[in-house]
């Protein structure tokens, strides 16, 4: 049916649709979209269902469905109007799960309510995306059919429903808010317990019979964690068996690998709606019971629960890391849309692009449609429209310019420069994309995101005479060349990179090495070495220290008071004793009957510094909010302590802070003498410029001349990625001539 008679202008008009969507016109100036009515029947019957166009003015009721469309091309056929449809096999297996027996459902589904082979109808539904989510009654999530028996997957045997109820929003609000766990809950936990204590105690030899379903296990891990527990064998009981807990971890592990975490569209359907379910094999959870167990486990790993990291194998450490990141970096979004009032939250589309840069899209344009009704800030700008119509690199292209047009900076060049490359999939070559626009459809590495945001806590082009901080006007303009399109910067040659370090890799195994031929490539080994100072920085081993760490500390986000959820941010600028602290305790060695050998990890990025003590920050603090002291003295550190052991989480805050600082990096030392780290494709030929609008220098190479508006320029670069250089990242070289660069 049509919600408006034949006169009003729709997208279908002059196109040939198939039998589907043929009678089913939208009018954009209705507000219309699809709703699915599904008719109910059993697991295993063929999907059966109608389409209705519907007036979001109207607002009647439906439920959004959230599912993978995965990378397998496999499809099966549903049947939509008494005609077949092919929709990807994890739709099939969606609808099927959230069918009823006995009542008709209406649900809202991209793939079937939208027309996905009319471009027009694409672009303009996307624009609806933000009130169609927003409208929905909930959103229902579908990671999968989980690791239940074969069988039961291949008979689709029905299984009996297993739902977690508690209400943890109150703990979203208040992560000291202690939950009133429900009858449910309780139960569920209880069975699992006996289950476990039955299989314990009887001898192996008659346990052949007995199954554990460490899938009940992974929710019973969720929900002790959301209600607050502590990470040892007194607050959850697996944790007496290590095979038990290892198998638990791991189910846990596979939840958030489905590929429904890794699809970029899911990211807006989850942050909008009011209200989210997520469904998993015969597991049913509200995801705010996902979130504050995230939340919580984050405040106990830093915290109270230091210790589980020397306990616990790495690999199960890791699942657990893995899994708090995933959770996060979705509900950090979803809680300042929830908090945001009727105004909505001040959301810009680069903080979101560098969010989820490593997610997943089937088509390349998605990497920032996706993202489109989340953003509510475009600066003087015109907000960006979906068109599928152009070509990759328009769409690439205008994204980047749009954006230092926003945010009047330079952030939106930093990160990587590595391009796709080319394969069947995609169907055009991204290497050929000039080499100052992000090609956001290549996937960087995972700690990149930790470096870009501490974007903000450098200012390499500061204004002079300025009293606060604040980067220069770029002031870009864009040429057209043979070879593609040149952005004119203002800037300056600062330095040439003389000396590069081995990459940092990911593998615990190799970070000793690399950290020692890092230390030697500063001149800081040998037994006769001899410290010297770092121009008016301190001493060279303060400044090697500083570099490692992008001179920056971890604190966790949770520990920021910012009022605005958008602000808080998990690293602030190192305090003025940090270098004291690596010199006169670390290396000094004085604490080290402090601390217990079980305390101290077996393998992490500090094996190679000495045991240390600080004074805790968090009872050191003054009085003031962090976000009104950002990059002031930092902790206190106590020269007098002679016996107090460090708090528990200083080891894993210098963890995080330097290893997503030299992860995939390489260190290196400039002609000048200056350190620093950059990509891990660098070489010893490039120059660190500084350029007007940058928070952070970059590093270029010389490229071949171009012609710009009639003139040959010898002053075009290529563009090899933002680097931190110790001691001119706050405005120190900026008196220098700034004169116009072109990069290609």
């Amino acid at each position: 049916m049509a919600s408006v008679d034949g006169s009003q202008a729709s997208l279908n008009d002059s196109v040939d649709e198939d039998p589907i969507y043929r009678n089913l016109p939208i009018h954009p100036a209705q507000h219309e979209t699809r709703r699915i009515k599904l008719h109910p029947g059993k697991v295993g019957e063929p999907i059966n269902c109608e389409l209705e166009v519907m007036s979001l003015r109207r607002k009647l009721p439906f439920e959004a469905v959230s599912y993978s469309w995965g990378l397998s091309k496999e499809k099966t056929n549903i049947l939509i109007g008494g005609h077949p449809l092919k929709v990807s096999v994890s739709l099939e297996a969606a609808l099927q799960r959230f069918r009823d027996e006995k009542n008709v459902r209406y649900l809202w589904a991209d793939a079937i309510s939208i027309n996905q082979n009319h471009k027009e109808e694409r672009n303009e539904q996307v624009s609806r995306m933000r009130e169609i989510y927003r409208q929905c009654s909930r959103v229902l999530i579908w990671l999968g059919e989980g690791t239940q028996p074969v069988v039961a997957k291949v008979q689709k045997i029905p299984q009996s429903t297993c739902q977690w109820t508690t209400d943890y929003s109150a703990a979203l609000k208040d992560p000291d808010h202690t939950v009133t766990i429900s009858k449910e809950d309780e139960q569920n936990i209880e069975q699992y317990k006996k289950e476990f204590l039955r299989y314990y105690r009887r001898p192996k030899v008659l346990r052949y019979d007995l199954h554990q379903d460490h899938d009940m296990g992974a929710f019973c891990l969720l929900s002790l964690l959301a209600q607050n527990k502590h990470l040892n064998r007194d607050d959850m009981f697996f944790f007496l068996a290590h095979l038990t807990r290892e198998n638990v971890i791991r189910a846990l592990s596979q939840i958030t690998y489905q590929g429904w975490w890794y699809r970029q569209w899911v990211i807006q359907e989850t942050v909008l709606a009011k209200k989210v379910e997520v469904y998993y094999s015969r597991f049913i959870i509200s995801w705010d019971t996902l979130a504050v167990a995230a939340m919580r486990y984050q405040r106990h790993r830093l915290r109270c629960c230091a210790d589980h990291k020397a306990e616990l194998p790495s690999l199960e450490v890791q699942n657990m890391k893995a899994f708090t990141r995933t959770i996060r970096e979705i509900d950090h979004w979803r809680q300042i849309w929830m908090t945001s009032g009727t105004e909505g939250p001040d959301v810009y589309l680069l903080d979101l692009l560098w969010q989820f840069r490593r997610r997943r899209t089937s088509n390349p344009r998605d990497k920032v449609y996706a993202l489109l009704s989340l953003v509510t800030r475009w600066g003087m700008r015109h907000p960006l429209e979906a068109h599928y119509e152009w070509t990759i690199a328009e769409v690439y292209q205008d994204v980047a310019m749009h954006l230092i047009e926003v945010h009047n900076d330079l952030r939106v060049l930093m990160g990587t420069t590595e391009k796709t490359r080319p394969s069947n999939d995609l169907e055009e070559n991204l290497q050929n994309l000039p080499s100052w626009v992000p090609d956001w459809y290549f996937q960087p590495d995972k700690y990149e995101l930790d470096r870009l945001e501490r974007a903000r806590l450098y200012f390499a082009s500061k204004k002079e005479d300025s009293d606060i901080d604040e980067v220069e006007d770029p002031d870009p303009i864009l040429y057209p060349t043979q070879r593609g399109p040149a952005l004119q910067l203002n800037g300056f040659c600062h330095d040439i990179v003389d000396k590069i370090g081995e990459k940092m890799s990911d593998d615990d195994a190799n970070v000793e090495d690399v950290v020692r031929h890092w230390h030697e490539l500063a001149g800081l080994g040998g037994g006769g070495y001899k410290d010297s100072p770092y121009g008016d920085l301190g001493s060279q081993r303060e400044a090697w220290w500083r570099t490692l760490c992008m001179d920056t500390e971890y604190r966790g986000r949770e520990d920021d008071d910012d009022n605005d959820l958008r602000l808080r941010r998990d690293y602030d600028r190192a305090g003025d004793s940090y270098g004291k602290q690596y010199e006169e305790v670390w290396l000094a060695d004085r604490h080290k009957d402090a601390i217990s050998i079980n305390r101290i990890p077996s393998i992490t990025y500090t094996t190679t510094m000495k045991a240390f003590a600080i004074v805790d920050r968090q009872r050191k603090y003054d009085e003031r909010s962090r976000s009104s002291r950002r990059r002031d003295s930092g902790p206190v550190w106590d020269r007098n302590v002679t016996s107090l052991p460090a708090p528990k989480h200083e080891t894993e805050s210098i963890d995080d802070a330097v290893t997503s600082a030299t992860v995939n990096r390489r260190f290196f030392i400039t002609k000048m003498g200056y350190m620093g780290l950059g990509p891990h494709y660098m070489t010893s030929d490039d120059i660190v410029c500084v350029f007007a609008g940058g928070n952070t220098p970059f590093l270029v190479h010389k490229a071949e001349p171009r012609n710009i508006e009639g003139e040959v320029r010898e002053d075009c670069f290529s563009l090899v990625g933002d680097c931190y250089v110790h001691g001119i990242m706050d405005g120190e070289t900026m008196e220098n001539l700034k004169l116009p660069m072109y990069l290609v």
